[in-house]
C-alpha cells in the first residue's frame, strides 16, 4: 500500500510547448524566480527553477515541484494521508491560499492538481512513478490547451502539502516567470534533446500526450480510409500536416495529391472519438456521352481554386468508376498549378482544359494520345473539341504522352496574350520505346522539339521514371570526340566515312578512314550547323576530309575533326557560313598527297568569308604554292579576319602563297593551364570545343605582367646571390647582372622595369656595370632594390628618371653578385633629373656617385631627390656631385600637406610617375 502511494503521487515542471509528436526538448528558462519555504515549514518543498518541456501535444506549461523524499516516506509510514498540491494561473490572478479547494479556475488557464492516492494524477495514467532523484520527489503538473491569445502572458506557480487535508502552515512555495511560452520556444533552439529511452522522458510523454489523444478516420476519393491520431489541442488538419504516413500516401513532392485537410470541412460524427473528414481538391462530373465518358466520371469545369495546392495526382476512380477525361476549362486559368499527373484511365483532354495555367511546369498524360476528338450529345455530332490546351503555359517544360501522339491542331502548345519565351524549354516524352509524335508546330509554340522515347533500362536519348513515378529521369548522349561515350552513337548524322589503306597515323600504322562521299559529291548530307567528326571508326582511326567533302555548303558554321591530318582540296570551299574549324592534328598541306585516291588539293577554304577561327596542328606549314585561304565568287572581306589558333606552345605557321586574302596577321598559341600567357588561347569546355583568347595586351605591375607572369621590360639577367638580405633577416635574392664588364639589358626599349620578384624570390639588387654606357634607356624602375653596385648606371648619358625606392645605404664594400668597390654610380649621367630614393638615403663611404668626367657637366645641376618618405634625410660624404641640385623632396602620397617647410611628392594616379604637390 505505502509503495503504491509512493507511485501514484504525480507530477508537474515548468513550461511546455506542443508541436510534433514524440519529441521533447529539455530547455531552461532563467527568468524564473523562487521563494524560499517560510521558517516554520518543517518540510522542504520547493519549485524547480528553470525547467520546461516541449511535447508533441498541445500548447502547455508544465511545473517541476520537488519534496524531499525521507519527509513523504516518512509521513505515509506514519500512516498519513499526503496531498502535494500544485495551483498555475496567469500571473495576473495569482493564487491566494484562501482559495484551497476546488473550485480554482480562473478563466480556463487556471488548475488545481493534486497528487494523492485518492486522485491518482492529471491524466490518470496509473503506471506513471513519481521521479526520485538526489533525495527528492519530483511532482510534476501541466496546463493544458493553453488558449492562443495566452501563450505569451506570464504564468505563476504555487505548491504546497496537505497533511490529513489540512494545509501545513509555511510550506507553499512559488516561482513566478515573466513570458514562460516565449522563453520555452527561443530556448527550443538549443536543440538539447531528452534522451528517449529515459524513464523520465517516457512519464512526461504519458503524462502529456497519450491519454489526450483522440482518433479521427481520415476519408478521401474513392472511400478510401486512413486513421489519424489527434493528440488533445490539435486540430484535425494540424494532426493529418504532422502525419509522414498520410503525408506520402497523399502527397507529391511535398504538395497533397488531393487538398490539404481543412477544418471549415471536418465533419464530427461524435461516435466515440471519430472524425470524417473531407479531403477531395477535385471535383468530378458524371460526363455522359459528351465528353466520351460514357458512365465514367472526368474532372469537372472550374474543379481547383486558387486556395488549393500546387501539385494535383488525379484518381483513376471516383465512386468505383474510371477518371477517363478532363471537361473543357478543367484547369483554366490555374495559375498557381505546378504538377499534375493524370491517371492512365484519362485518355481525353477537353479543350482548354489548361489555358492559362501559367506556373504549371510538368504534365503526366501517359493516356492520351491524341487530341482530335469529337463531342457528342444524344448521338449527335456537336463540335471537335481540340483547340488551345495549354495555351499561354510559358512555365510548362515537361509532358508525357502515350506511346504515340498526334494532333491536326498546331496551337495546343501556344503563346498568345503572354510574352514567348526566348529559349523554348517544353520537352515531350512519349511512353513507349518506338512512338513518334505528329504534331505541326505554328512559330508560337513552347515547344522546344525534343522529343524522347521511354526506356525503363534508360538508354541514350530516352527517359524513365523515377522511384514514384512523379518526374522524369532524362539519359542524354554524352559526346566526346564526335561518339556517344555510352552507345558509340554519331555526334552528327549524315556523315560518310570510307577506308584509305594508304594513310598514316603518324606512328608508321597504315589505314584510317577519310570523310569522303565520292567525286563532286559532298560527304555530308545532315541539317546539323554544327559537325562533329569522329576520331574513330569501326576501331580505326578517323585520318581525313576528302576532297569536295563540304564544298558549297553553305549552312554548316563549324566543324570540330581532332584527328584528321591530311584535307583535300575545295573540302570547304564555298562554305559562306562556316566560322569555326578544328583541325588541330593537320600540319602539313601537301599539294599531291592522295586522299581517298584524289589528289591536286588547291582551294581549300575558297571563299569562306565568314570564317574567323582556325585550329592547326602544333606547327603548320605548306609544302606548295598553292591558295587555300583565297576569295573568287564572294566579296572579300574588308579586313581579313581569319586568325591561326595553333595547339601547341612553341608552334610556327609557314604558308607558300600570298594568295591569303581571307587570313589576318594573327597567330595564337596553345596553352593549357594557368596562368594563361597573354596573347594565347585554350579550350574553355571539357569536350574542348569552345576557345578563349587570354588577354592579348599585358596588364603589368611590378616590372611583370599580372596574368602571364611575363618581363615588362625584355632582354634583362636576372642572377642568385644568396648573400644578399631582404631587411627582413631572409636571405637569398636576385640581382640584375650580367657579369664582369657585360651588359645585364641586352633590349630595346627606352623604358625599363625591373621586376620585384624572380623565381619567386625577391629582386634585391642592380650589379655593377649593369646599364653602363647604355645611351639609349631614359627611365628605370626598380622599386624593390635594396643593393646598387658600382658604375651600374654610368654613362647613360639619356637617363632621365630613377626610381630606387627601397635603396637606403650605398655601402661601397658591400658584395653584390660578387663585387663590389661601388664607386661612379651615375657618373656622367647629364641628363639625370629625377631619383627617387629609400625614406632616407646615406652613403658609409667618401666615393663619386653624382660626378662627372668625360661629359660637359650641366651649367647648373638639375638632379633632385625625392625621398619615400615625409621625415627622411639624405646624406653624402663626397664633394664630387657635380650633377646634384640642392633639391631633396619628401613623399605625401595620399594628401598635399599643410606643412611648409618642405616641398612634398607624390605618386600620380595615372602614370605613377614622381610629381610635386601644385
Amino acid at each position: 500500500m505505502i509503495s503504491m502511494v509512493k507511485k501514484k503521487l504525480l507530477v508537474l515542471l515548468a513550461g511546455v510547448l506542443a508541436l510534433c509528436i514524440g519529441v521533447c526538448v529539455l530547455t531552461s528558462m532563467p527568468n524564473l524566480a523562487k521563494a524560499e519555504p517560510m521558517d516554520s515549514n518543517p518540510y522542504t518543498i520547493e519549485m524547480v527553477e528553470g525547467v520546461s518541456i516541449r511535447t508533441d501535444n498541445s500548447r502547455a506549461i508544465r511545473f517541476q515541484t520537488k519534496v524531499e523524499t525521507a519527509d513523504i516516506n516518512a509521513l505515509i509510514d506514519a500512516g498519513k494521508k499526503v496531498e502535494v498540491v500544485t495551483l498555475i494561473s496567469m500571473k495576473r490572478f495569482v493564487p491566494d491560499l484562501s482559495l484551497f479547494n476546488d473550485s480554482f479556475n480562473v478563466e480556463g488557464q487556471s488548475k488545481k492538481i493534486v497528487f494523492s492516492v485518492e486522485n491518482g494524477n492529471l491524466v490518470d495514467n496509473g503506471d506513471y512513478e513519481v521521479p526520485v532523484k538526489d533525495g527528492y520527489n519530483l511532482y510534476n503538473a501541466c496546463i493544458y490547451n493553453v488558449q492562443e491569445s495566452n501563450i505569451a502572458k506570464d504564468f505563476i506557480a504555487v505548491s504546497y502539502i496537505k497533511v490529513d487535508d489540512a494545509v501545513v502552515e509555511g510550506t507553499y512555495t512559488k516561482v513566478i516567470g515573466g513570458d514562460l511560452w516565449t522563453a520555452a520556444k527561443a530556448h527550443l533552439a538549443s536543440k538539447v534533446t531528452w534522451d528517449e529511452t529515459s524513464d523520465e522522458y517516457k512519464n512526461v510523454s504519458a503524462l502529456c500526450d497519450a491519454k489526450y489523444a483522440k482518433v479521427a478516420t481520415i476519408k478521401g476519393f474513392d472511400n478510401e480510409t486512413y486513421e489519424l491520431t489527434v493528440p488533445e489541442g490539435q486540430t484535425v488538419a494540424e494532426a493529418a500536416a504532422n502525419d509522414a504516413r498520410i503525408a506520402n500516401e497523399l502527397m507529391v513532392d511535398g504538395a497533397a495529391y488531393y487538398k490539404g485537410i481543412n477544418d471549415a470541412d471536418v465533419t464530427l460524427t461524435e461516435d466515440g472519438q471519430e472524425f470524417t473528414a473531407k479531403m477531395n481538391a477535385l471535383a468530378f462530373a458524371h460526363s455522359g456521352d459528351r465528353w466520351n465518358a460514357g458512365e465514367n466520371y472526368g474532372v469537372a469545369i472550374g474543379t481547383l481554386t486558387a486556395e488549393d495546392t500546387t501539385v494535383i495526382k488525379v484518381p483513376e476512380t471516383y465512386n468505383g468508376k474510371p477518371v477517363t477525361c478532363t471537361q473543357r476549362y478543367a484547369f483554366r486559368y490555374c495559375d498557381y498549378l505546378a504538377k499534375v499527373i493524370l491517371p492512365e484511365s484519362l485518355t481525353t483532354i477537353a479543350g482548354f482544359s489548361f489555358d492559362g495555367c501559367t506556373n504549371l511546369a510538368y504534365l503526366d498524360a501517359k493516356g492520351v494520345t491524341q487530341n482530335l476528338y469529337t463531342i457528342t450529345e444524344a448521338g449527335n455530332t456537336m463540335f471537335t473539341d481540340d483547340h488551345k490546351l495549354f495555351r499561354d503555359c510559358i512555365n510548362l517544360e515537361t509532358v508525357i504522352f502515350g506511346d504515340s501522339f498526334k494532333s491536326a491542331n498546331s496551337n495546343i502548345f501556344d503563346v498568345e496574350s503572354l510574352e514567348l519565351p526566348a529559349n523554348k524549354k517544353l520537352d515531350i516524352y512519349l511512353s513507349s520505346a518506338g512512338g513518334t509524335f505528329n504534331f505541326s508546330a505554328s512559330s508560337n509554340t513552347l515547344w522546344s522539339g525534343n522529343v524522347y522515347n521511354y526506356d525503363a533500362n534508360g538508354g541514350c536519348g530516352t527517359w524513365k521514371y523515377n522511384e514514384d513515378e512523379t518526374d522524369v529521369i532524362l539519359t542524354l548522349h554524352s559526346y566526346k570526340d564526335g561518339a556517344c561515350v555510352n552507345c558509340d552513337t554519331d555526334q552528327t548524322k549524315g556523315l560518310t566515312y570510307v577506308y584509305d589503306e594508304t594513310l598514316d597515323d603518324g606512328n608508321g600504322n597504315k589505314g584510317g578512314y577519310v570523310v569522303f562521299g565520292g567525286q563532286r559529291i559532298t560527304a555530308y548530307t545532315g541539317t546539323d550547323k554544327e559537325v562533329y567528326i569522329r576520331t574513330t571508326y569501326n576501331d580505326k582511326p578517323v585520318l581525313g576530309i576528302g576532297k569536295w567533302a563540304f564544298q558549297n555548303n553553305t549552312k554548316i558554321t563549324k566543324v570540330i575533326a581532332p584527328s584528321v591530318k591530311y584535307v583535300g582540296g575545295v573540302a570547304f570551299a564555298g562554305c559562306t557560313s562556316l566560322n569555326y574549324v578544328d583541325l588541330r592534328s593537320f600540319e602539313v598541306y601537301d599539294y599531291q598527297v592522295s586522299i581517298a585516291g584524289w589528289t591536286d588539293h588547291g582551294n581549300l577554304f575558297r571563299d569562306c568569308i565568314a570564317l574567323e577561327t582556325l585550329i592547326l596542328g602544333p606547327s603548320f606549314r605548306m609544302d606548295d604554292e598553292i591558295a587555300i585561304f583565297n576569295v573568287e565568287s564572294q566579296a572579300a572581306p574588308e579586313s581579313p579576319k581569319l586568325n591561326i589558333y595553333l595547339s601547341s606552345a612553341e608552334g610556327t605557321f609557314t604558308t607558300k602563297t600570298t594568295a591569303n586574302v581571307l587570313l589576318s596577321e594573327n597567330v595564337y598559341n596553345y596553352v593549357n593551364q594557368k596562368p594563361y600567357t597573354c596573347g594565347t588561347w585554350h579550350f574553355t569546355d571539357e569536350n574542348e570545343t569552345v576557345i578563349e583568347l587570354a588577354p592579348e595586351n599585358h596588364e603589368y605591375e611590378n616590372g611583370a605582367c599580372k596574368n602571364c607572369d611575363a618581363d615588362q621590360t625584355k632582354g634583362l639577367t636576372y642572377v642568385y646571390d644568396e648573400t644578399l638580405d631582404d631587411g627582413n633577416g631572409n636571405k637569398g635574392g636576385y640581382v640584375v647582372f650580367g657579369g664582369q664588364r657585360i651588359t645585364a639589358y641586352t633590349g630595346t626599349d627606352k623604358e625599363v622595369y625591373i621586376r620585384t620578384t624572380y623565381n619567386d624570390k625577391p629582386v634585391l639588387g642592380i650589379g655593377k656595370w649593369a646599364f653602363q654606357n647604355n645611351t639609349n634607356i631614359t627611365k628605370v624602375i626598380a622599386p624593390s632594390v635594396k643593393y646598387v653596385g658600382g658604375v651600374a648606371f654610368a654613362g647613360c648619358t639619356s637617363l632621365n628618371y630613377v626610381d630606387l625606392r627601397s635603396f637606403e645605404v650605398y655601402d661601397y664594400q658591400v658584395s653584390i653578385a660578387g663585387y663590389s668597390e661601388h664607386g661612379n654610380l651615375f657618373r656622367d649621367c647629364i641628363a639625370l633629373e629625377t631619383l627617387i630614393l629609400g625614406p632616407s638615403f646615406r652613403m658609409d663611404d667618401e666615393v663619386a656617385i653624382f660626378n662627372v668626367e668625360s661629359q660637359s657637366a650641366p651649367e647648373s645641376p638639375k638632379l633632385n631627390i625625392y625621398l619615400s618618405s615625409a621625415e627622411g634625410t639624405f646624406t653624402t660624404k663626397t664633394t664630387a656631385n657635380v650633377l646634384l641640385s640642392v633639391n631633396v623632396y619628401y613623399l605625401s602620397n595620399d594628401n598635399k600637406p599643410t606643412d611648409t617647410t618642405k616641398t612634398y611628392w607624390h605618386y600620380d594616379k595615372e602614370t605613377d610617375l614622381a610629381v610635386l604637390w601644385e
